[in-house]
């Protein structure tokens, strides 16, 4: 909305009654938001609570809501899923969440790996940030520079 706080005094000035309220509503939209109210089932708004239920449901089916710990604690690695797929798709839900430490996200993707060799192997080999967790999988998977890291498999013996 545009210029909401003048929305919300300018109909006071006039009685503030819900009437006046539904009636300038449309003139305080931006273009948007007034072409998806004009959208609306004509004669589907009778009250200022009935516009304001449509405007709630209306944004709430576009909002994302922002993870927490927990949801990144259930972002495991699926059975059949490659280490670049559950590591690409582990980053996503973490890039959804606010105020979480390096030690958590690297012991959330450590735990939530299927593979017990790699669990074993990332035990052995453990990140100490974001950053080297990130090269590791990339290594892992086989992607730029590969060769240029030698990690120690889990029997302990060298490549």
């Amino acid at each position: 909305m545009h210029n909401s706080s003048a929305y919300a005094a300018t109909p006071l000035l006039w009685g503030g009654s819900n009437d006046m309220k539904v009636i300038y509503f449309p003139m305080a939209l931006e273009p948007a938001p007034l072409i998806w109210l004009e959208g609306l089932v004509p004669n589907t708004i009778d009250t200022w609570e009935d516009l304001k239920k449509a405007i709630i449901n209306n944004i709430q089916g576009s909002l994302q809501r922002l993870s927490n710990r927990y949801d990144l604690t259930q972002c495991k690695q699926l059975w059949n899923e490659s280490l670049c797929t559950y590591t690409r798709r582990f980053f996503e839900a973490w890039a959804t969440i606010t105020d979480i430490t390096e030690r958590n996200i690297i012991d959330y993707f450590h735990n939530d790996l299927y593979n017990k060799i790699l669990y074993m192997d990332f035990g052995r080999n453990r990140t100490k940030s974001i950053t080297e967790l990130c090269y590791m999988m990339q290594v892992w998977a086989g992607g730029p520079g590969a060769r240029a890291l030698r990690l120690t498999p889990w029997w302990g013996q060298p490549e």
